[in-house]
């Protein structure tokens, strides 16, 4: 996700928002795989 830093002058900036990735560990096809994932994702697999 992109954007712009605005401090007190409003200049604007390009800066970028960074994936929240966490490493944790899934079954998958009946075998623990430990996996990167972002936590919406984590949060979609909690809940199915």
């Amino acid at each position: 996700m992109f954007g712009n830093n605005r401090p007190w002058s409003r200049k604007a900036t390009r800066r970028r928002w960074n994936v929240n990735v966490q490493k944790v560990k899934v079954v998958e096809n009946g075998q623990v795989v430990s996996k990167r994932l972002c936590t919406s994702c984590i949060k979609t697999l909690s809940k199915a």
